[in-house]
């Protein structure tokens, strides 16, 4: 979790791919706080899930871990105060964050499902959290990806794909292949199940059981 997330310093761009259930997911969206709070000031951040409902369980999680922090609790914006419009709150698919720069411009991380022209919408994006993105039920998922990368074109942003693989199919079996042929900016971490097992984060039996019924 720290070498991945130690590497946004080191890459624009990064592919995770991970087994299930190995903590990778929440350890990203805390990242995404983190962005909006410091680089990212005032910028949108886009999470972008295989559906809607799963984005939304995802900024969720991220604002229960906000409200459950003394120190951090403080930057989510629940309520606006008389120097934002009455809209500007958290809610199910948007949570803003407090701007210390300037409380005019609270930071904002959203939540989106894999739709091509729901991405295109979004202007100020300064970093894209794309999130289980193989399980998407899109037959060709090339204009999703091209929505998000065109979303960062003017702010320098970065992307992180963290998901499972999912055969050789799509645009995050192409980014991988290009990796291994060094013709990627994408810098490539690997979570193997193994490896969340030795971290406590899930049993071994729980692993052999889902070898067993998986192959």
């Amino acid at each position: 979790q720290y070498n991945i997330w130690n590497d946004k310093y080191n890459s624009r761009y990064r592919l995770v791919l991970k087994s299930q259930k190995v903590g990778i997911t929440t350890s990203v969206l805390l990242e995404d706080f983190q962005d909006s709070i410091t680089r990212f000031r005032g910028h949108d951040i886009l999470i972008i899930a295989q559906s809607q409902n799963h984005a939304n369980e995802h900024l969720r999680t991220l604002k229960n871990l906000i409200l459950n922090s003394e120190t951090y609790r403080q930057f989510l914006i629940t309520n606006p105060s008389e120097l934002l419009l009455k809209e500007e709150k958290s809610k199910v698919s948007v949570a803003y964050i407090k701007n210390p720069d300037n409380p005019l411009k609270p930071s904002r991380i959203i939540a989106l499902g894999a739709s091509e022209g729901g991405v295109w919408s979004w202007k100020n994006v300064s970093k894209i959290h794309m999130s289980d993105i193989a399980a998407t039920n899109l037959v060709d998922d090339s204009g999703l990806f091209a929505a998000a990368f065109s979303r960062l074109a003017n702010t320098d942003g970065n992307l992180v794909i963290e998901t499972p693989p999912r055969g050789a199919r799509g645009r995050v079996y192409e980014i991988f292949e290009k990796i291994q042929k060094f013709e990627s900016e994408f810098s490539l971490h690997i979570v193997k199940a193994d490896q969340a097992v030795i971290a406590g984060l899930i049993s071994t039996e729980f692993l052999n059981a889902e070898r067993q019924r998986l192959g």
